[in-house]
């Protein structure tokens, strides 16, 4: 029996040139009186390297079978036979990384989405070779590589989740900014100014409520910040005002429920228990409620009569108070009593009822003097 030289341990190895995938095939054989033979194929040449190999290895178990007899050919026709199984296992293997350099080399160096089909198979070598006589592609190379894959894989899902989490958190954060900025706008933080329809008036970015000096002048706004108009209210600090037709503090003479009141032109407070001139140049009495006066009223310890149309008071005539009685007012308004002359004839005015005096007698300068029975003076006396 002539002995055998094992047959050395085949590699194959994926690496990276540049941006193609490359195979290459470094076969080491060694057998008595040949020295080392290495072939390397790259991956466009992985089968034709194979089937040299398998010629090669042919012809020198040939050889060294006629050298060493019968017997010897009949072993190295078995050494041939494990040769030619095991090479057409590296055939197979041959095919299938043609086939990846062809996938390589068609996608302009890609990677697949499903790395592991870039990778020679393993399970027929580890099959047919139990005694490890062809060395399996390294194991190792492929369980890193899909590691690789699959921490590159999650290392990208983070960082897709966190942009996408970021984004999310951008966008909710610019949409509520947008929101608030809707409310704060619609709230009353607006440009100073009157609003369109001149209800509303923004000062330093806030709607008003209150009165407030605007313009030179003043408004009031409600709780609502609307605009309060002919109405008489009462202010923030507790005085009450007159707020016109057009929204502006009142002053003077201003009309309001009916009736007619006076606001001064300095303070705006309502004028009571006064005879002040409005801005027309005519006099007017306003009562303790700071109503305009009409009728008999009394003002600074005595009795003058307002025109109940006019609201002007009534000099110099003789006119029926509200209550039904008569009395006479002179040149300066004021109520009279005493001897007077009015169109023509003498009429008396009792001191204490102010009411005119008919058929008696009183005392005057004239003399004991007699009152008929419209009052007129018909006699005087000396006693």
């Amino acid at each position: 029996m002539s002995s055998k030289k094992p047959l050395e341990k085949n590699r194959f190895k994926m690496y990276k040139a540049g941006k193609t995938w490359l195979v290459a095939g470094i076969a080491f054989l060694a057998f008595a009186g040949f020295g080392g033979i290495a072939v390397h194929a790259d991956a466009g040449q992985a089968t034709a390297t194979s089937n040299v190999t398998t010629t090669q290895a042919q012809t020198s178990n040939s050889n060294d079978s006629n050298l060493a007899g019968s017997q010897t050919t009949n072993d190295e026709k078995s050494t041939t036979t494990s040769v030619v199984d095991a090479n057409a296992t590296k055939s197979d293997n041959s095919v299938t990384t043609t086939d990846t350099a062809k996938s390589a080399n068609t996608d302009n160096g890609a990677v697949k989405d499903d790395q592991s089909k870039d990778v020679p198979a393993t399970s027929d070598n580890n099959d047919q070779n139990k005694d490890d006589s062809v060395t399996t592609p390294d194991s190792k190379d492929a369980t890193a590589s899909n590691s690789d894959v699959k921490a590159n894989d999650d290392s990208s899902k983070g960082q897709d989740a966190t942009t996408t989490a970021t984004n999310v958190s951008t966008n909710d954060a610019n949409t509520t900014a947008n929101d608030n900025k809707t409310v704060i706008l619609s709230a009353g933080n607006q440009p100073d100014g009157w609003n369109t329809d001149h209800t509303q008036y923004t000062q330093g970015g806030q709607l008003l409520t209150g009165v407030h000096n605007i313009d030179g002048t003043y408004y009031d706004f409600d709780e609502n910040h609307n605009i309060i108009k002919n109405n008489y209210v009462q202010s923030q600090w507790g005085l009450w005002y007159m707020f016109g037709d057009d929204g502006r503090i009142s002053t003077d003479v201003t009309a309001w429920s009916g009736t007619y009141y006076y606001f001064d032109h300095s303070t705006y407070l309502r004028v009571d228990n006064d005879y002040v001139q409005s801005r027309w140049g005519d006099w007017y009495l306003f009562g303790n409620n700071g109503q305009v006066a009409s009728g008999v009223n009394v003002w600074s310890g005595t009795y003058y009569y307002f025109d109940p149309i006019t609201h002007l008071r009534v000099d110099n005539n003789y006119v029926q108070s509200q209550w039904g009685l008569w009395y006479m007012f002179g040149n300066d308004g004021r109520i009279v009593t005493g001897l007077v002359d009015w169109y023509g004839s003498k009429y008396y005015f009792d001191e204490n009822t102010y009411t005119k005096v008919t058929n008696d007698w009183r005392d005057t300068h004239l003399g004991h003097a007699h009152f008929n029975a419209d009052g007129v003076l018909d006699a005087v006396s000396d006693a």
